[in-house]
């Protein structure tokens, strides 16, 4: 081999490794925005709490005859639609990304009372379980329930004797809520959150001789930290 051909094969590997090297960094450097695209990413882990108030509007409807009580008329399916007030409360964490299983308690109440044919009123106390998953980036949330609720009604027109306060009944069964909405999220780092949803809830209430099916639809705004 030449003199001439050794420099020629020396120069051209000279300059063969600086592009190499070139091309690793630049690979480097595209690993690192993708790592860095990565963590931008919303991602919800660890402790879960949500406060959710909400207004709408609810339907009662039942099947018997409720228990006659002194100085009230037979009433036979009663039924009643009027505005609701509701709020909850979860406490729970992460099993898995953007997966929470959480427990809590539910109260709602019928604003306007039932007027035949006896003045009526209906409150809803519920406590159960429930899970929340988020769908990231959009932050769109889906929250399903599972509770034992209690319905108290009372009677303002029918008074006890002995502590001079309405006549109360109490009715019990299974809940049921579905919700789903969007959160807004500061960013990646900052876990607190305000949204708006849409919230669903069936309950079947059973008493002596009467059973009731209670419904509501609530426009909710939800304070989570996740």
């Amino acid at each position: 081999m030449s003199r001439c051909h050794f420099l020629l094969m020396v120069a051209a590997l000279l300059l063969w490794t600086p592009s190499l090297r070139a091309g690793d960094q630049d690979a480097g450097d595209d690993g690192g925005e993708t790592d860095e695209g990565e963590q931008d990413q919303p991602d919800h882990r660890g402790f879960f709490a949500r406060v959710t108030p909400g207004v709408g509007w609810s339907w009662i409807r039942a099947r018997g005859v409720m228990d006659p009580l002194p100085g009230l008329l037979r009433n036979e399916d009663p039924g009643h639609n009027t505005v609701a007030l509701g709020v909850a409360g979860d406490l729970g964490g992460g099993i898995i990304r953007n997966l929470a299983l959480h427990g809590g308690v539910l109260f709602e109440k019928m604003i306007l009372r039932d007027r035949y044919p006896n003045l009526m009123t209906f409150n809803l106390f519920g406590f159960g379980l429930g899970l929340t998953y988020y769908f990231t980036p959009a932050e769109l949330y889906l929250t399903g329930h599972i509770r034992f609720v209690a319905m108290l009604s009372s009677f303002p027109d029918v008074v006890c004797d002995r502590y001079w306060i309405d006549t109360f009944e109490w009715y019990r069964g299974p809940g049921f809520t579905l919700q789903f909405g969007k959160e807004w999220f500061h960013d990646a780092d900052d876990e607190s959150a305000a949204g708006l949803g849409l919230q669903v809830n069936y309950n079947r209430l059973y008493g002596d001789d009467v059973i009731f099916n209670y419904v509501s639809v609530l426009l909710v705004v939800t304070v989570t930290k996740f």
